[in-house]
């Protein structure tokens, strides 16, 4: 094996568990916002944080869709900082992260089994538009 290929290997494993860890800290504080009915500053930047890694480290490993998906909930979480405020789309919100990382998690799941990362998401990032267009009055 070459040493090329030894390094994309390792480099896929530290991918892996760094976006396990991110999205198992990711869920914890969904479940957590989901509870209290509220989505508190520090939540919001530490899931806009969070969706930023996750978009660059897939971005530089080329798993486009995954980084598609991260992208656009990481636009999302931009506008609710922006606005300090869901409005009326908490629910529909938080179902959008928990939608997100449900797949960004098969994805990962595909790779751990040595498949290729190569789902699309187009209805998940249909609807974040559909959101995003809405909140922006469009």
């Amino acid at each position: 094996m070459s040493d090329f290929s030894n390094e994309m290997d390792q480099l896929l494993s530290i991918f892996i568990l760094e976006t396990k860890q991110l999205l198992e800290s990711l869920e914890s504080i969904m479940l957590e916002v989901e509870e209290n009915d509220d989505i508190p500053d520090e939540h919001i930047n530490e899931i806009f944080r969070t969706m930023h890694t996750v978009k660059g480290s897939a971005a530089m490993m080329s798993y486009d869709n995954i980084s598609k998906v991260a992208h656009r909930i990481e636009d999302l979480f931009f506008k609710v900082r922006e606005d300090h405020s869901t409005g009326d789309k908490f629910s529909e919100i938080c179902d959008i992260v928990f939608d997100g990382a449900d797949f960004i998690k098969s994805q990962i799941e595909k790779l751990e089994e040595g498949e290729e990362a190569n789902d699309t998401a187009d209805e998940l990032i249909e609807h974040i538009n559909a959101v995003l267009a809405e909140m922006n009055g469009e």
